[in-house]
């Protein structure tokens, strides 16, 4: 009897003993029936960092994104707006101008147009059944200058162009009217021999009709007929001497003769003239409207 206690004694001490070393054996964290929660380990700490920062890198991407987006579309509008302005002040050079206002011009009341190319304005006056501009074109193309290179010239007397720049690269032309516009404003043209014909045939050939009343002339004119020539002198080119000022006025026609050169209509103190001369001389250009 008591060695069966004894031996069944011995058995259950060697169970309890088996027992709990299958219970220090189990990790408790991987248990299904663990009723507590402990601290992730150093890797699962790890992989949520890395997700953590995933989220923070899209993030980061969207706004980045959106910024982008926002910048790119504002710098966008931005730059269209300067293209815009840029345009406006191009196309604005006469928004304001009154083409019905008229202002003195040697003692007569004169309408003017506005040259949309650089805003500059000239008086005009209706001579028979044509319309001239009553004073010289300024418009700066390449080629042109003033005369003896001084600006205070130009703004009295408006530039001196060769032929060929008057032209703009146009041909001969010996039509009434030319049709060739050459550097004059838009609904203006190169006068031909036959329209300066017709100027002088309908101020009865009087040079004192033709002139200004300026005392830029050695004998003013009477400034009648509206034409108001100055005298601008000339060029020989653009390289040499400019002769002629306040002794007679040199405008172009659209009408060049080969060897001899471009024809051009001369005022002088006391005649007019019409003769031919090199294209590469530089003489006065008055529009007649289209």
């Amino acid at each position: 009897m008591n060695n069966s206690k004894f031996i069944f004694f011995a058995l259950g001490f060697a169970f309890f003993f088996s027992c709990s070393g299958n219970f220090e054996s189990i990790d408790p964290d991987k248990r299904a029936d663990a009723p507590w929660s402990l601290p992730s380990s150093g890797n699962d700490e790890g992989q949520s960092s890395s997700s953590s920062f995933g989220k923070a890198e899209i993030s980061s991407s969207s706004l980045k994104s959106s910024s982008s987006s926002n910048n790119g579309s504002n710098m966008s509008s931005s730059s269209s707006s300067i293209t815009q302005s840029s345009s406006s002040i191009s196309e604005d050079l006469c928004a304001n101008f009154d083409s019905n206002a008229e202002i003195d011009y040697y003692g007569s009341l004169k309408k003017q147009i506005c040259d949309e190319r650089d805003g500059q304005k000239y008086v005009y006056a209706t001579i028979g059944t044509q319309v001239w501009m009553a004073e010289n074109l300024n418009y700066n193309a390449n080629g042109s200058i003033c005369y003896n290179n001084l600006e205070a010239n130009c703004d009295i007397y408006g530039r001196l162009y060769g032929w060929e720049t008057a032209m703009n690269g146009a041909a001969s032309s010996t039509a009434s009217p030319s049709g060739v516009r050459g550097i004059c404003p838009s609904g203006w043209h190169i006068p031909s021999v036959t329209e300066w014909a017709t100027l002088i045939t309908t101020t009865d050939s009087e040079i004192r009709k033709l002139k200004a009343n300026s005392d830029l002339w050695a004998s003013p004119g009477l400034s009648s007929s509206g034409f108001s020539a100055l005298p601008s002198g000339y060029c020989v080119s653009t390289s040499s001497s400019c002769p002629g000022l306040a002794g007679a006025g040199y405008w172009w026609s659209s009408v060049h003769t080969g060897a001899a050169g471009g024809t051009y209509q001369m005022i002088s103190n006391l005649s007019h003239s019409r003769g031919n001369v090199s294209q590469i001389s530089l003489y006065s250009v008055r529009c007649v409207q289209d």
